[in-house]
């Protein structure tokens, strides 16, 4: 990275922003599908710092600031001698956020930042100094790479749909593709001062006085002044965020007479019902490059096609053929891919999977697992080979392993698919791996997976406020350069490190490490979306905002909050509504709980939904610490008496939820609370596992008479209502119990 010639203070500000973004990524019908949209985000994005960085003169990133693992993605484009085994894990986490803030130097023109731009999202563009070579833009040579994919797959079909009697091939409407994927994304940037525009001293003083941080400023000690940095920050942001909010659009050139694509709704379908009906499934489609692909029958237009097939088309592909080599079993010889996305159903599972596994030596497994594999041959599902496991190779391979295969509900739907097909071994198969499945739950006394998933959006609080110079006590400072700085290094790592490691089941970085085996679809800064667990998510939202906190450069007394949202429904809930669900949760913790807050949403398939949440500071987090590993029944004893009982939460309910749900919680009726509580935990705790003597059980309830006492004593204080209290219960029972 170069620094540019001018001082740093002077140096012109280049801002850019790429959309579409929430919508593109929560287009998903699978965690493939909102693991991709989120990763060809942050991969067109490096694709640009790329270019901006290998430039000879000056350039300087602010935000982010890309180091260790946060630059992996950047080094795999820009450097081939970068891309072996060690690094590719890394180049495939989308931590790169899709906006960034660069200083440049003042010899960098409008022309030649629209050409870099150009270079990676232009269609039509072509690099004039190679043009024999065919040089054409990132976003064209990965589409370039997809459609001659996506032409191989259509050969394949068009000799199996021939074959067929009366069969006439239906191909994608290819005259598609070029109008969607030409205008799709949108950039939006901005080089301030403009090329030949000068701003002195007291033009910045008087611009920055006009923006409202100004107007504040007006308010401060004579003796405090904002200082150059921030001025100039200050006026280049609110001119470029007026400028990407009053942008420039072209309307939809739309066809009539054509089905939109399911998942944006505003794409006409490329890939049609028709064509989609032509994959062979089952047996018959094993071997088709598409089959598992396209598993859906969801019409799509060309940039969720895009989505869905350029891992295989562009990624995975060699350098060689224009690929970028992101291939395992090229680089470590091994099965298996780097995108191995868990389904929704396997992350559900994915605790119970991890807990019930005792290796090679258990017999109802080795029962089991032939049952699956003889099935592999008409599944969609990819699986690993039993005989690739190796006590090595244990983690890898449980990775790949798709939970889904250990539900009865699986197996039922495969049953009733091969009847449907006729296919007399598909149906012998499908029902020897129903009985061998209810057989090895039964063997194992184990229970079954959970059905319910969360889906978990985290974001830093008031980030905005921070870098217009006032921090989180309402308190003015001056924003430098130095802290800018630091403020975007520790976001790097908290995107790159951190919430890697938190989210998912991987290598641990310290002894105090926790992990909570789900899956990270996205980091860009301290925006952070995942999927998880259901009875993991709580927990790891406590652990994000922690690592978080440790992390940021706090000012004084004044300290950076986090704030979450987590949505826990069942696994066949809509991806998209969940995801959707999960950020008005975030947002209810950021306006209704008044920031540094978790809120919960809870679908029950009832129909019932169960709102709940707390500041990160609050007691509840103390109580809920305490009361799980006394009321959950551990996956690997189920039948283990608990010191407090499952009729505990439901007593407590129905002991308060007659005063009203919106009912304002006052000190005498916390009182009587207290008196009902006080009277429950007497009744609904008992000698059980962990708690074996008089002694243990006396201290259990004179500690959760306490917690639960602090807890309502804050929502006194903060004038809550009496139902955030015993929700805290119906959230923990019915995760607790795996849904109903």
């Amino acid at each position: 990275m170069t620094t540019p010639a001018t001082d740093g203070h002077q140096a012109r500000l280049f801002f850019f922003h790429l959309g579409p973004v929430q919508e593109f990524i929560a287009q998903a019908r699978s965690t493939r599908d909102l693991w991709s949209g989120s990763y060809l985000l942050s991969w067109l994005t490096g694709c640009l710092l790329n270019r901006l960085q290998r430039r000879d003169k000056g350039l300087e990133l602010v935000f982010p600031r890309l180091d260790a693992d946060a630059r992996q993605m950047v080094d795999w484009i820009s450097d081939p001698a970068s891309r072996v085994a060690r690094n590719a894990k890394a180049a495939t986490l989308p931590v790169i956020p899709n906006q960034f803030l660069a200083r440049v130097s003042d010899d960098i023109g409008k022309a030649e930042i629209t050409s870099l731009i150009d270079s990676v999202f232009d269609w039509e563009w072509t690099d004039l100094q190679m043009p024999e070579t065919n040089h054409r833009s990132e976003w064209r040579r990965l589409c370039d790479r997809c459609r001659v994919f996506l032409g191989q797959g259509e050969k394949e079909l068009t000799r199996l749909v021939n074959r067929r009697p009366h069969g006439q091939y239906k191909p994608l409407l290819w005259q598609l593709w070029d109008v969607q994927l030409a205008c799709f994304w949108q950039t939006t940037w901005l080089l301030w001062p403009a090329p030949g525009e000068a701003v002195d001293s007291a033009t910045l003083r008087r611009l920055f006085a006009e923006l409202p941080v100004g107007r504040l400023w007006d308010q401060a000690p004579p003796d405090a002044q904002p200082s150059e940095w921030m001025m100039r920050y200050q006026a280049a942001s609110h001119r470029f965020e007026a400028h990407r909010r009053t942008r420039g659009f072209s309307a939809w050139a739309g066809r009539a007479g054509l089905h939109k694509d399911s998942l944006s709704g505003k794409e006409e379908a490329l890939a049609t019902k028709d064509w989609l009906a032509q994959i062979p499934r089952g047996a018959a489609g094993k071997d088709v490059a598409l089959n598992h692909l396209f598993r859906k029958s969801d019409p799509l237009g060309a940039p969720n096609v895009v989505k869905r097939v350029w891992h295989k088309a562009y990624l995975e592909a060699p350098a060689d053929d224009g690929g970028m080599g992101l291939n395992k079993r090229e680089l470590e010889n091994k099965s298996g891919s780097y995108f191995d996305i868990p389904s929704v159903p396997g992350v559900a599972a994915f605790p119970w999977g991890r807990e019930i596994w005792v290796g090679p030596e258990d017999s109802a497994f080795q029962k089991f697992w032939p049952a699956v594999e003889k099935l592999d041959d008409y599944l969609d599902l990819e699986l690993p080979n039993r005989r690739e496991w190796t006590p090595e190779t244990a983690k890898d391979w449980l990775a790949r392993v798709d939970w889904e295969v250990f539900r009865e509900e699986f197996w039922e739907d495969q049953l009733e698919q091969a009847r449907e097909s006729q296919e007399s071994e598909w149906t012998k198969t499908a029902n020897q791996g129903l009985q061998a499945v209810r057989q090895f739950l039964g063997d194992r006394r184990c229970g079954s997976p959970s059905s319910y998933y969360a889906v978990l959006a985290g974001d830093g609080d008031g980030t905005g406020r921070w870098l217009s110079g006032m921090d989180s006590n309402g308190e003015l400072f001056n924003l430098g350069p130095g802290f800018h700085e630091a403020m975007s290094a520790s976001l790097a790592r908290f995107a790159a490190s951190n919430a890697r490691h938190i989210v998912e089941d991987i290598e641990k970085q310290g002894a105090d490490q926790k992990h909570f085996q789900g899956k990270l679809i996205f980091a860009g800064g301290e925006d952070v979306l995942a999927i998880l667990p259901a009875d993991q998510a709580i927990a790891c939202a406590c652990a994000l905002r922690q690592a978080y906190q440790a992390l940021m450069p706090h000012q004084a007394k004044a300290r950076f909050t986090y704030s979450a949202g987590i949505a826990i429904g069942h696994i066949k809930e809509p991806l998209q509504d969940m995801i959707e669900a999960a950020r008005l949760a975030e947002n209810r913790a950021k306006n209704e709980l008044d920031r540094n807050a978790l809120s919960v949403t809870l679908f029950k398939r009832s129909g019932e939904t169960i709102l709940w949440g707390a500041k990160f500071d609050s007691p509840a987090f103390e109580l809920l610490d305490s009361f799980r590993p006394l009321y959950r029944t551990p996956i690997a004893q189920p039948g283990a008496a608990m010191p407090i009982t499952g009729r505990f939460p439901h007593r407590v309910i129905q002991a308060l939820a007659k005063f009203g749900p919106e009912l304002t919680l006052t000190p005498a009726l916390a009182e009587i609370a207290l008196a009902e509580l006080h009277w429950i935990i007497g009744r609904q705790t008992r000698k059980g596992l962990g708690v074996g003597t008089d002694e243990d059980l006396k201290k259990l309830q004179q500690g959760l008479e306490e917690q639960c006492k602090a807890y309502l004593e804050e929502l006194v204080t903060r004038r809550r209502p009496l139902c955030e209290f015993y929700d805290l219960f119906a959230v923990e029972a019915f995760i607790a119990r795996q849904g109903d």
